[in-house]
Parts: C-alpha cells; structure tokens; sequence
C-alpha cells in the first residue's frame, strides 16, 4: 500500500481538475503533492522531485499529451502512472495499453476511485 508520505504528482491542464484532485489526496491524508498543467512541466517536476506516483492525464492541451510525457518520465525515473482520461477513443486506449500504467481512470474520477487505485498500488 501507498504511504501518505509518498511523493505524488498531479498533471491536469485544467486547474479545477488539479485542484479536485489535490483536495481529495489532502483529506484523505496525502501530503507529498506536486502539481504541473503541462506534459513539459510534469517532466521537469518528476525528474526533480521524483514522484513514487504520477496521475496523469491524457489531453493536456498545447506540447506534448500525457501519454508522451509518462513515457519520457518512467524512461528517467521509474514510477508508477496512472492515467486519467475522459476519452474511450480506440486509439488513446491503445497508447495507454502500450505504456506500463499502473492503471486508468475515468473522468469525471469520484473520490473513493482516486483514493481506492492509490490504496491497490503495491508499497
């Protein structure tokens, strides 16, 4: 099981999603957060603060997607990813499949999905 003082880092272009999400971590007693709005950002971010857990999503507007940027991450810096997508489309499916994803979330992401894949992830 995830320690709540494992490094985790949120990316989301979208700032109500981001803060959404570090809201839930914070009560359920997460306290190591980073966040990044853009695939170039998280990159950065993860090489510096070597998250044990990115949360990843998928369509992150102008650069590179999310996709990309866990890839260019985990070639660094092993660590577990989970995407976040509100997209079925076949093709991000396949993308996601292709990488070594500890798992998938679908938006809108309910607290107790978010906290309950943190929980599944093996310590």
């Amino acid at each position: 099981m995830l320690t709540d003082d494992a490094p985790i880092l949120i990316v989301d272009d979208d700032n109500l999603v981001r803060l959404g999400i570090r809201m839930t971590l914070e009560d359920a007693g997460f306290r190591n957060l980073q966040v990044a709005k853009s695939g170039s950002a998280a990159v950065r971010m993860a090489l510096r603060h070597h998250p044990a857990v990115v949360l990843m999503d998928v369509r992150l507007g102008d650069g590179i997607d999310g996709v990309e940027a866990a890839q260019r991450i985990c070639r660094e810096h092993p660590c577990k990813v989970i995407f976040l997508t509100g997209s079925n489309e076949t093709a991000t499916q396949l993308r996601i499949s292709a990488t070594n994803a500890a798992g998938v979330l679908v938006k809108p992401i309910l607290p107790q999905h978010l906290i309950g894949a943190l929980e599944a992830l093996p310590g």
